[in-house]
């Protein structure tokens, strides 16, 4: 198992270009989920605070063929 992994380390130390992919997406992907939890903590401040009827409101409504 050690020795994947150096060699994953070994790889990603080599190649500039995928230690700056994984930068890069490991950043998008940490500010994504900070944007859910985000989202889900104003969602539920607002039906807390005001009720579901005011959380339609926010909500996007959904056209569904």
């Amino acid at each position: 198992m050690t020795e994947i992994l150096n060699k994953l380390k070994n790889k990603i130390n080599v190649d500039i270009h995928l230690k700056e992919l994984l930068k890069g997406s490991s950043i998008a992907f940490v500010l994504r989920i900070i944007g859910i939890i985000a989202g889900y903590i104003f969602t539920l401040l607002i039906t807390r605070g005001y009720g579901a009827e005011a959380m339609g409101v926010f909500a996007p409504i959904e056209n569904s063929i």
